[in-house]
């Protein structure tokens, strides 16, 4: 029972450092050069997510094809990566 306690004690000092270490990157982003470069990550999420979920939906149906269509796009859905980092 004690390393469950401490597995999950270990989670939170995880999560909580990983949380203040993101916030710390981004408190000392350089605004102009994310708005000159406001391009790539639009372009990612307007044409990458969307043909991620397409080939995860694709992929889906063809090896599981007891899915339905419905069941197979929310697993593509679910699969695609969805980080513009």
């Amino acid at each position: 029972m004690g390393s469950d306690a401490e597995a999950n004690d270990l989670r939170l000092l995880a999560d909580i450092t990983l949380a203040l270490i993101l916030f710390s990157d981004a408190a000392h982003s350089n605004l102009g050069v994310l708005k000159a470069k406001a391009s790539y990550p639009t372009r990612m999420l307007s044409l990458g997510l969307p043909g991620a979920i397409l080939l995860g939906f694709a992929g889906a149906a063809l090896l599981f094809p007891q899915l339905s269509l419905i069941e197979a796009g929310i697993l593509g859905t679910m699969l695609a990566a969805t980080d513009a980092a």
